[in-house]
């Protein structure tokens, strides 16, 4: 019976601190339009450790900010985060709300030049009606994106999960019920502003969130390491800057276990360092992965050779040929 009670246990749930990685998807989204905003994380607003999330400051004052998500934005921007299954309710609200009749006060600041955004996956019923009871007007202007007018700050409600991936990616993938689609979306867009690197807070928190599809559990998904390595086999530029940050031996690792599984992967590897000559093709990949420091091991591995033959080649390229 215990052992029957023991398989059935539900498995504990690894805690994710999502704040980190919001922060950086937040500043992410404004990338085209980095130099007229400043992004200021838990600021505080007093001695008493009132902590504002992500404090937005427009520089000069008047630029106007074509982002989707920024357009309501005026000059000070204060923004409230919640967590994947964080509630928003009326006293979360009112917290806010009293940050900014504090930071208005305490900086003679006009209410007029501040905003409040609010970024959750849960959709605030309550709020909602709460804000109806009070007059103030509800506007969705596009999928994602509620305003909230007639009060004394413009409210900005931004609902991650109904964002549109192709516009906000970081923060619509700030959850952990990502597919291999969107995993391989989110290396792209990596690989496209030449930033992957597996120590960047945003990937570290979503992949520990997301560790069925990024560890490839179940006989049907690919693993980040497959969709890595599918990368590092087809695109040159990427695969230089992927060994430059991510430890060679980990890399060669992995390129092991998923030749070793996938005879194709494996041919298709090795031909894409060019020769077609099968002796004259490893010798060339020998040398490159020697290069790169992988490891001889590692590298007859990869071969399916002996270290014996690659010890050989690699004093071939030493200085004195010893």
């Amino acid at each position: 019976m215990s052992k029957s009670i023991e398989q059935t246990k539900p498995k504990k749930r690894k805690r994710i601190f999502w704040h980190d990685a919001f922060a950086w998807g937040y500043k992410a989204e404004f990338a085209e339009e980095a130099d007229k905003l400043e992004f200021i994380e838990e600021y505080e607003l007093s001695k008493q450790a009132l902590k504002m999330d992500v404090l937005v400051i427009k520089k000069p004052p008047d630029v106007i900010i074509h982002k989707n998500i920024g357009r309501i934005f005026r000059e000070y921007n204060i923004t409230e985060y919640k967590s994947p299954t964080d509630n928003l309710n009326i006293w979360d609200y009112q917290k806010v709300l009293s940050y900014a009749y504090l930071y208005s006060s305490s900086k003679k600041i006009a209410p007029s030049k501040i905003t409040l955004t609010f970024v959750l996956t849960v959709r605030p019923r309550d709020l909602l009606k709460y804000f109806k009871a009070e007059n103030l007007q509800i506007t969705e202007v596009e999928s994602g994106i509620t305003y909230v007018t007639g009060g004394v700050f413009p409210i900005q409600i931004l609902e991650s999960k109904k964002l549109s991936a192709e516009t906000n990616l970081y923060l619509q993938h700030l959850r952990s019920n990502w597919t291999t689609e969107d995993f391989a979306k989110v290396i792209q867009k990596f690989e496209e502003i030449q930033q992957f690197d597996l120590k960047n807070i945003y990937l570290s928190r979503t992949w520990a969130a997301n560790e069925e599809v990024t560890k490839g559990e179940g006989s049907d998904m690919l693993s980040a390491e497959d969709i890595m390595m599918e990368l590092v086999d087809e695109n040159e530029a990427f695969r230089e800057r992927i060994l430059q940050k991510i430890d060679t031996k980990n890399l060669g690792n992995a390129m092991q276990k998923r030749a070793a599984k996938d005879k194709a992967f494996r041919e298709q590897m090795l031909k894409s360092f060019g020769g077609e000559d099968p002796e004259t093709r490893a010798k060339e990949n020998a040398l490159k992965w020697l290069k790169k420091g992988f490891s001889i091991p590692d590298i007859a591995n990869l071969l399916d050779t002996t270290i014996e033959w690659v010890e050989t080649l690699a004093k071939t390229q030493q200085p004195d040929g010893t």
